[in-house]
């Protein structure tokens, strides 16, 4: 298992010059593991994508949608912990 960010999840998700290393890096390691901040950084990039008219709203909108279906089961949390009081 690895823990992805944002930037590794866009590259599998958007086609790029740095998708065929997101690729490879699933094929090694096909369990992925994200924080749930990842969504609301994906959905900015796709934003920004649409305003600068480099993705359609409805491929934006499957490509949020495929991107959130194949995470569903692969986000966390990070526990509270008495460090950050």
């Amino acid at each position: 298992m690895i823990v992805v960010d944002t930037n590794l999840i866009t590259y599998l998700f958007i086609e790029s010059a740095r998708t065929a290393e997101a690729e490879t890096v699933l094929r090694r390691d096909p369990i992925w593991a994200t924080p749930v901040l990842w969504r609301s950084e994906f959905r900015n990039t796709i934003a920004t994508l649409v305003r600068r008219n480099a993705l359609t709203l409805n491929a934006a909108l499957g490509i949020v949608a495929e991107a959130e279906g194949w995470l569903h089961s692969r986000e966390y949390t990070w526990p509270k912990t008495s460090a950050f009081r």
